[in-house]
């Protein structure tokens, strides 16, 4: 067998070719396709000349006897050619309790669920099994072997319930493979190997003025499987100094009674006790399987009359990204009966501040993190970018301040919590829609947004270019255009015949540690040398920020002395009001 060889067969097409016979048992392919399409490739079966008579050569999983196929156990059709879809198994709860994993034997087709957006559960799931899973269940294919249940608020699924995949829906990852349309496969949820009990969080004053209510919230614990926990909330004790023989059976068993995540005692129930008393509350989270979180202590101190309260400005949730700076300031708060100021806490020099945050999640969950690298005073705290804060990471920052009133100490503090947002790298096509003619070069750059740009060197750009009707970009020379793998790249004149093309750019993020992709595309018309170029420009080039309103520039050649603007249907759908033009006539 050799290039040179004897035609012995032709194949093509989308149907299983017919089988042929060769002389020797070595065979030479050609092929030959064009750039259009890429797919996974092919499958060939071969046998012995005594096996010729049987369909598809038994397709090497069984034996040819009299000319009919005896399949082996996990084969059957007439060729042999048939197997079960891949077959689950195992569903089983995730450590964290929040999600269930359904596992396959193989690689699976991920029943055609490709992109982030296919992640409805109802196209995996029957209506029964939906219902457990509480409101809004989401559904991805963490690999081509598996997928993951993320369960929705108010799920009711426990460890033994059932969950029915729909059937028809999961074959093999192999296209050219066949397979019967499969019956639904029920499956029995597992327990978690090593299930993480709740976490509980609470958040109320330390200062208690007396005939003022209190309130306690641990609405802030983690919630897991979609279903919050239940509370069990106690007063462990109430003293005066070292005396703790105060508590009385009212308020303990009015506490214990309690069982939402918001505590709320009526200043009715503290007259009966002296006005410096210490009150020491537990909390504990139980989630719906029964399990326990550590009891979670907060003592409240009575005052008897009117004293400062540590506030920490801002919200009580902060959101940012790990490459953007942390600036929080405290106040004073001075409250009483008859007034109330604010008063900055550095003009309070005999008041005590101390920081501290804990890691809630990730890698660091439930580890006091040191503030070393951090620069603090008495009332403000500064957290650089990079420093001690990680990507997807949750924490709680607790300020605490004491102070002696009566020579009793008392000590108020307040919460506030930071999430720190997955890292996702943010690129631009600069510029915006081009239109150049075929006697100009064209130079597309892509960048990264806003404060990554420090990133630079360690991005890297994949250009690709296709045709308004999809295929790839031809030159003039009918070869295919190949771009080069940079921030910008410059296409000669000459190179592109006329037309619509849309240009995309794939940036890739990677340090070593995180990666991370952001695709963006642009749309270029090139035009015959001949005509009139108009161009158009979003202000400030780059991506356009929905809450701000949209200013185009445009720009027009020697030839053409006025421009009107139209919005379009077919190229922008905007409010005419939002469009403005400096430089522009006509409508707008």
């Amino acid at each position: 067998a050799g290039w040179n060889a004897e035609l012995i067969a032709f194949r093509s097409g989308n149907q299983i070719p017919k089988p042929f016979t060769t002389s020797s048992n070595s065979l030479y392919i050609t092929f030959r396709s064009d750039f259009s399409i890429v797919r996974r490739g092919f499958k060939l079966f071969y046998s012995d000349a005594d096996q010729i008579d049987c369909p598809l050569f038994c397709s090497g999983s069984g034996e040819c006897i009299n000319g009919a196929c005896e399949c082996e156990a996990d084969r059957f059709g007439l060729g042999c050619e048939i197997f079960p879809p891949p077959v689950i198994t195992s569903g089983r709860f995730s450590d964290v309790l929040d999600s269930i994993v359904v596992s396959y034997e193989r690689e699976t087709n991920r029943a055609g669920m490709f992109g982030s957006s296919s992640n409805d559960c109802s196209i995996l799931l029957d209506e029964t099994s939906l219902q457990k899973l509480g409101f809004n269940p989401r559904c991805f294919w963490r690999d081509n072997e598996s997928f993951i249940i993320r369960m929705g608020n108010e799920a009711s699924i426990l460890p033994g319930d059932t969950l029915t995949i729909n059937g028809g829906l999961i074959q093999d990852a192999n296209p050219t493979e066949h397979h019967p349309i499969g019956s639904a496969s029920v499956i029995t949820i597992l327990p978690a190997r090593e299930p993480v009990p709740p976490n509980a969080v609470v958040i109320g004053p330390t200062v208690l003025q007396m005939g003022r209510d209190l309130t306690l919230d641990a609405s802030a614990t983690y919630v897991t499987g979609g279903r919050k926990p239940r509370f069990q909330w106690r007063v462990e004790r109430v003293c005066v100094d070292e005396d703790c023989s105060y508590l009385g059976d009212q308020l303990r068993s009015y506490v214990e009674f309690q069982s939402d995540e918001i505590l709320f005692i009526s200043a009715n129930f503290f007259r009966f006790y002296p006005t410096n008393a210490r009150y020491h509350f537990t909390c504990t989270a139980v989630n719906f399987l029964g399990m326990e979180s550590i009891a979670v202590a907060h003592v409240v101190n009575a005052a008897p009359t009117a004293v400062p309260m540590v506030v920490i400005a801002g919200p009580e949730r902060h959101t940012i990204q790990r490459n953007e700076d942390l600036f929080i300031r405290s106040f004073v708060q001075i409250t009483g009966d008859e007034f109330s100021q604010i008063a900055e806490a550095d003009v309070c020099p005999d008041i005590q501040f101390k920081w501290e945050l804990t890691c809630l999640s990730g890698i660091c969950e439930n580890q006091i993190i040191s503030l070393e690298q951090v620069s603090t005073t008495l009332a403000e705290l500064y957290i650089p970018a990079e420093t001690v804060l990680h990507f997807d990471t949750s924490y709680k920052l607790v300020l605490e301040m004491s102070y002696v009133v009566q020579q009793q100490t008392l000590v108020s503090q307040e919460t506030v919590f930071i999430d720190v947002l997955p890292f996702q790298v943010d690129i631009e096509v600069q510029g915006g829609i081009q239109i150049v003619s075929m006697s100009d070069d064209l130079t597309l750059s892509a960048a990264l947004v806003g404060f990554q740009e420090e990133l630079s060197n360690s991005v890297s750009y994949r250009w690709a270019c296709r045709k308004s009707s999809g295929y790839l970009c031809q030159k003039t020379n009918n070869d295919f255009l190949a771009l080069e793998d940079s921030a910008s790249v410059v296409i000669p004149r000459e190179t592109l015949p006329p037309g619509d093309y849309t240009f995309s750019v794939i940036g890739t993020f990677d340090d070593g540690n995180l990666l991370s992709k952001d695709r963006e595309s642009v749309s270029v018309r090139i035009l015959r040398r001949e005509q009139p170029i108009i161009k158009i420009n979003r202000a400030n080039a780059g991506k356009h920020d929905p809450r701000k309103p949209l200013i185009l520039t445009g720009d027009v050649s020697s030839s053409v002395s006025a421009m009107q603007w139209t919005v379009s249907a077919g190229d922008l759908n905007l409010d005419a009001g939002t469009i403005w033009s400096q430089s522009t006539t006509g409508k707008e």
